[in-house]
């Protein structure tokens, strides 16, 4: 079974490109970055094996669920220990967020590789790391 319309959004989201239709901005003249995201519509409109399509959906449930739990780290951001509890840090005193978003970056990789498809390096999503192409004439 092909992928719903609701995974195609959620695989552009984790990928970290805009849930806007590139038509409909073009149409209002936003500036939209969408390089490679013809890539991703192409992809998850036509390409994907029955074993692919699993295998999307097996990590957009765990990029959905490492999202919760950066929204559920919120409320701990202040606390850093609890009578003899600890809270678990990461190297030079990464928190729990900081831990879950280099998680969340991992398994938005694989995703990537799974479809062929690069992660948007303008997204805010990838920790702000912008990258440069060389393009030839």
């Amino acid at each position: 079974m092909a992928l719903t319309t609701d995974e195609k959004q959620r695989v552009r989201y984790h990928l970290g490109y805009p849930l806007v239709s590139t038509d409909q901005s073009l149409r209002y003249g936003m500036v939209v970055p969408v390089e490679f995201a013809y890539l991703v519509d192409n992809v998850v409109d036509s390409h994907l094996s029955a074993a692919g399509e699993s295998k999307v959906r097996q990590l957009l449930g765990v990029l959905d669920g490492i999202e919760t739990k950066l929204i559920c780290a919120q409320g701990r951001l202040a606390v850093q220990s609890v009578d003899e509890i600890e809270m678990r840090t990461g190297m030079s005193g990464e928190s729990e967020p900081d831990l879950l978003e280099r998680e969340y970056r991992r398994w938005q990789g694989r995703l990537g590789d799974t479809l062929g498809c690069p992660v948007n390096q303008h997204s805010t999503s990838t920790s702000g790391k912008r990258i440069n192409v060389s393009v030839r004439s």
